[in-house]
């Protein structure tokens, strides 16, 4: 009899293997890859090593936040972001979320009580971020422009008005330790806060550059195998990215990313057009993330931090 964590592993495998068998069969794969040859390599090259100064952006919100136990190790933060970036595109069911707290206590010695909420905090800034620039994109045309901005700045707030009650919200979840649920949830995120104003307005807007310069190169890279417009191509991006919050995805989100760049993409095209554009940028952004992998395991440790016992 095969447990749960079995069962979904051997059905996101399922989802991979039919995902490539469906693609061969529907377009073939020399089809879908067509495209790239008539690419500029200098161009893509560029796009690539945008992607990896994101990620030197994310290393950056890493370091700034953990500065007082591991400065002086960049490098390792470095090692650490993009070993940790590659196992969580490549792992299914999101468990490549787990080599975050893994690798903070192996490398920098960070217990898990204080990486753990650290890696909550990141993922509600990332997911507050994207949605952010998601309501730019999805701004209906002739739709109120005072009433659009009024939105979007009181959604903008949420983080700032949090932090300020930071305090009075964990007074009001209570102190149980015992709690389960949305309420254990909401107290993991709370400590995760930055500990100063400074180191809350400098992981935010790393945020911001992060998403801001990693969004753009997709939407560069989606335009080079569908001509739509701008912020078509930027919902597209965007929905592909929201995919990664799901709670199901198989192996390197194979499937599932490509249906939701393609659904934000059909109402402005066809489902022909659509689906292998987005399979060429997911393509891409694995590609990237392989590279960065391989760069993470080819970085010395130096003198990695001895776990505590």
């Amino acid at each position: 009899m095969l447990n749960a964590d079995t069962t979904k592993k051997l059905l996101s495998l399922l989802v991979l293997a039919a995902f490539i068998l469906g693609v061969q069969w529907f377009w073939g794969w020399g089809e879908i890859l067509r495209p790239w040859t008539q690419l500029s390599w200098p161009a893509i090259l560029l796009a690539a090593c945008l992607i990896i100064v994101s990620y030197q952006l994310r290393t950056l919100r890493i370091y700034d936040y953990f500065l007082q136990d591991i400065r002086g190790k960049w490098w390792l933060c470095v090692k650490l972001v993009l070993i940790h970036n590659i196992l969580n595109n490549i792992m299914p069911m999101r468990s490549g979320e787990v080599s975050f707290p893994l690798l903070m206590k192996r490398y920098f010695a960070i217990d898990y009580s204080r990486s753990l909420p650290a890696l909550l905090w990141f993922r509600l800034l990332d997911l507050h971020t994207i949605l952010a620039l998601g309501m730019l994109s999805l701004v209906p045309d002739g739709f109120s422009i005072w009433l659009s901005a009024l939105v979007l700045i009181g959604w903008l707030a949420m983080p700032v008005a949090v932090y300020i009650l930071r305090n009075f919200l964990l007074g009001k979840l209570g102190s149980s330790e015992d709690e389960k649920g949305w309420k254990k949830l909401a107290k993991k995120g709370l400590s995760g806060l930055p500990d100063s104003h400074w180191r809350f307005i400098s992981c935010w807007a790393l945020t911001w550059m992060n998403w801001v310069l990693k969004l753009l190169v997709l939407v560069w890279i989606l335009g080079q195998f569908i001509a739509l417009n701008f912020m078509s191509r930027l919902s597209g991006a965007i929905a592909g990215e929201l995919t990664s919050v799901l709670p199901f995805h198989a192996p390197g989100g194979v499937g599932t990313y490509e249906v939701g760049i393609a659904a934000a993409l059909l109402p402005h095209t066809t489902a022909e057009l659509a689906t292998p554009a987005a399979i060429n940028l997911h393509l891409f952004i694995l590609s990237v993330s392989v590279i960065g992998g391989i760069i993470g395991y080819l970085i010395p440790k130096g003198n990695v931090v001895p776990e505590k016992v």
